[in-house]
């Protein structure tokens, strides 16, 4: 939600300021050229983020065993390859990732485009992002995991 209110909020900004009329008199698509790459980068970022919580909490729990309680490393592999299946759980994630990404950058851009051209209007599309990309989140995963059964 705090990236996705940060692209509404510049965004907003931009329509507020006349930027985005601006790109339109120079015959440059603001759609294309301002609002297209911060949903894709928004979509690309989320699993990329995930991918370096699943590696971290990995080494984590790796340097925690070894320094706390003793076990070897090699111990600690073998028994993280019997109880973690790929595709269940580190494929899954970062696909529910992806489609959390998209979602949010969806909603951010879109939100911060059709703002009112106004301090209250980009306040409220930034805090109207927050919510629903919490409760779509949350609404999404729900589903997705119905759906899966992950």
């Amino acid at each position: 939600g705090r990236a996705g209110s940060s692209a509404t909020a510049e965004i907003g900004t931009m329509v507020v300021t006349e930027q985005l009329d601006g790109l339109r008199m120079l015959s440059i698509d603001p759609m294309h050229f301002i609002v297209t790459p911060k949903a894709v980068a928004l979509s690309l970022v989320m699993p990329l983020l995930s991918a370096m919580f699943i590696l971290s909490a990995l080494f984590g729990g790796a340097f925690a065993g070894y320094t706390m309680l003793g076990i070897d490393t090699g111990t600690y592999l073998t028994s993280l390859e019997s109880a973690v299946d790929f595709e269940t759980d580190v494929f899954c994630s970062l696909v529910k990732a992806l489609v959390f990404g998209i979602f949010l950058g969806l909603i951010s851009t879109y939100r911060g485009y059709t703002c009112e051209p106004s301090s209250a209007g980009v306040s409220r599309s930034t805090t109207q992002t927050v919510v629903i990309a919490s409760v779509g989140v949350l609404l999404l995963d729900h589903i997705i995991t119905s759906l899966w059964g992950v």
